[in-house]
Order: structure tokens, then sequence, then C-alpha cells
């Protein structure tokens, strides 16, 4: 073997010290790809850099819209309404599959699903801490365009923005990018805004 050269963790091949390009995170509301094909973004190489920004961003608008975008199934714990209500943390709900009540299962005909809830049939949600389960899926097979469009727009801007605030010595870094109302283009945050999750929905 050359010298200087040595396998790294996930199998592949190179020079002492090199950076290897970095993939997709799953949290990810964009691609590398779609922001360079953006016209805010003028650099062709710098990939790495632009995929911590593309993370970063999409975290931070996952956090500012209180909800997570992605399609996927998750087990929950709810307290008991007292009402036939109970309304969902992720949203679009598009399946359930369990519901347990003070450690009894229901039947799926004693409950309907809307795409922000559950509606107890002919009764109600007891009272309780933490006594009803759910395992439900809720999210987006695909990230919808606007919103999609509204990353491109952010990443963009903080691009643009990165000499002054100091980004381009931290390469993005891998810190959460907490969003205000401010931080963001207009257009932007109009239509983050139409998705941020708001209790009733």
């Amino acid at each position: 073997e050359a010298e200087g050269q040595g396998q790294d963790s996930q199998g592949g091949t190179g020079h002492e010290g090199q950076e290897y390009a970095m993939t997709a995170d799953p949290r990810d509301l964009t691609t590398v790809p779609a922001l360079k094909a953006s016209p805010s973004i003028t650099a062709t190489t710098a990939d790495d850099q632009l995929q911590r920004l593309v993370t970063a961003v999409s975290v931070g608008v996952a956090g500012f819209l209180g909800r997570d975008l992605h399609s996927q199934e998750r087990t929950e714990t709810f307290d008991g309404t007292g009402s036939d209500l109970l309304l969902l943390r992720q949203v679009p709900v598009t399946a359930v599959a369990r519901v347990v009540v003070d450690g009894q299962e229901l039947q799926p005909s004693t409950y309907r699903l809307t795409p922000c809830s559950l509606v107890r049939l002919g009764g109600w949600w007891p009272v309780g801490w933490d006594n009803v389960q759910v395992t439900y899926t809720a999210g987006y097979t695909d990230v919808p365009p606007d919103v999609e469009q509204a990353v491109l727009e952010i990443c963009g801007y903080r691009w643009r923005e990165k000499d002054r605030i100091g980004l381009a010595s931290k390469g993005f870094g891998q810190e959460t990018t907490t969003f205000h109302l401010t931080d963001m283009p207009e257009s932007a945050r109009s239509v983050l805004l139409s998705y941020r999750r708001v209790i009733p929905c």
C-alpha cells in the first residue's frame, strides 16, 4: 500500500487527512444539486459546505414549523382529553397502526382518523396522564414544492450572508439553526407560516 494512504471507515481509500464528501441527511428538505441550480448560488465546488448548509437550514425550518415534514411512523403518548377529540402532534396523519388506552388496545372501528386527529366513535378519550398511546404515520412522502423552494431561498440568503455573519470560518458547522421571522426572506416566511403547527389544527 502506498505511503500516506489508508482505508476509511466506510471502506474507501484516500490520502491521509483527506476529507470525504458529505452525504445527504435524512432530515434534509432539499438537495445540494437543487441548491447549486438555484440562481442565488454561484459556487461550483464547496459541496461539503453546501451540504452542511442544507442540513442546518432544514433542521432549523423543522424547528420553526414545530413539526417533521417527512413521512414516518412514530409512537407517541397523550393525555386523555375527556372528549371525543385527540389531537396528534404530527400532520398530515395518513395511517394509524395501533391505539392503546389504559393498557387496552382499541379496535379500529372505535375511532376515526382525520388529517390531524383521532375522533372516538360512540365514546370519549378517558381523562388521564399519558394514558393514550398511538402508533401512527404522518408527514409527506415528498417535500411540498413550495416548502422546498422556501428552504432554497433561505439557503441562498444564508450563503450570501456567510461572510458577514462569520459562517465561512465555521463551515456552517453542525449546530442547529434557530430561525426568527427576520432571519428569512419574506416570500419564504409566508410559505412556512402556512405549514407551521398550530393547536388546534
